[in-house]
């Protein structure tokens, strides 16, 4: 390295330009300089990409555990189901909650009908009378005098 050195200041004199040592430390001693201020701004870039991944795990973290926590609250809104806290708080203050009831009506549904796929639930459904429907307005008439309706009677 010396040796490379010494014959880099032998090229420099060489050249014929205005080369004095003086000037020659003094560049040296400003780029000296400088990089040990690049040094700096390399370190705090480092510091602040550390920083930045922790907070990025961390918010992974919490994302993940929210997104436990939300799942958990839709399969009991599902179900209907009452989370144990709240029961034991309702026996705390002998309260009664209706969510009992219900929870019990959809393991009753669930249990009639195993079955049924993923995703799929069952819909309360309720059979009424025609006059019934009538008096709602819900149907005005029935038959085939009603233009373009057609009456299949299925054959026994």
């Amino acid at each position: 390295e010396l040796e490379k050195g010494k014959e880099m200041l032998s090229k420099c004199k060489q050249s014929g330009k205005d080369f004095s040592e003086e000037k020659l430390l003094e560049f040296v001693e400003g780029n000296l300089e400088k990089r040990k201020l690049h040094v700096k701004y390399l370190n705090a870039v480092k510091l602040g990409k550390n920083a930045i991944e922790s907070m990025q795990k961390k918010s992974k973290s919490y994302k993940e555990e929210l997104l436990v926590h939300t799942q958990q609250a839709v399969d009991w809104n599902k179900a209907a189901m009452c989370c144990r806290e709240m029961k034991d708080a309702g026996l705390e203050f002998n309260i009664k909650l209706r969510f009992s009831k219900v929870e019990d009506r959809k393991k009753k549904l669930k249990a009639k009908a195993p079955s049924l796929p993923n995703g799929v639930a069952l819909n309360p459904t309720a059979t009424y009378g025609v006059g019934w429907l009538r008096g709602k307005s819900v149907i005005i008439r029935l038959g085939v005098d009603r233009p373009g309706a057609e009456m299949t009677v299925p054959k026994e």
